[in-house]
C-alpha cells in the first residue's frame, strides 16, 4: 500500500470517495464517509421512521411521508433537530407557519404528542 499522493489529495473528495492524508489512508483502501441521506420522523404521526431525504424536501413533505399528523398534538411546535448527533441544534417550528421551512440530510423531526390531562 502507498500513501496518496498529496497532488492527488482533496480535502473534499476523491472520486467520490473522502480521503484525509493525516490518517492511514492508502490509493487502495481509501477512508469512506458515511452522510445521513435520510430524515427522521418521531411522536404523533402514523408512521414513525426514517425516511429518504430528497433535495427541496420539506417539513410538510417529511410528515405526510410518515403518514401525516395522528390526532391531536401536544403543542403547535415541531421539534427540529440538526447537526451533529452528539450536540445538534434543537429548532421549534409552528406547524401551521413552518411547513415549506426546507429540511436537511439527516435532520430528526418530533411532533409532540398530546399529554395526558
Amino acid at each position: 500500500r502507498r500513501p496518496l499522493p498529496p497532488s492527488i489529495w482533496s480535502p473534499t473528495l476523491l472520486n467520490g470517495i473522502a480521503t484525509n492524508p493525516t490518517s492511514a489512508a492508502t490509493a487502495e483502501n481509501p477512508l469512506r464517509i458515511v452522510v445521513d441521506s435520510s430524515v427522521t420522523v418521531f411522536g404523533r404521526v402514523r408512521h414513525q421512521g426514517k425516511y429518504n431525504f430528497k433535495p427541496g424536501m420539506t417539513l410538510k413533505d417529511a410528515i405526510d411521508l410518515a403518514g401525516g399528523i395522528d390526532g391531536p398534538v401536544g403543542a403547535s411546535e415541531v421539534e427540529l433537530k440538526r447537526g451533529p448527533k452528539n450536540s445538534p441544534t434543537l429548532i421549534l417550528l409552528n406547524l401551521s407557519t413552518s411547513g415549506s421551512k426546507p429540511l436537511e440530510p439527516g435532520d430528526v423531526l418530533t411532533v409532540p404528542k398530546k399529554s395526558a390531562p
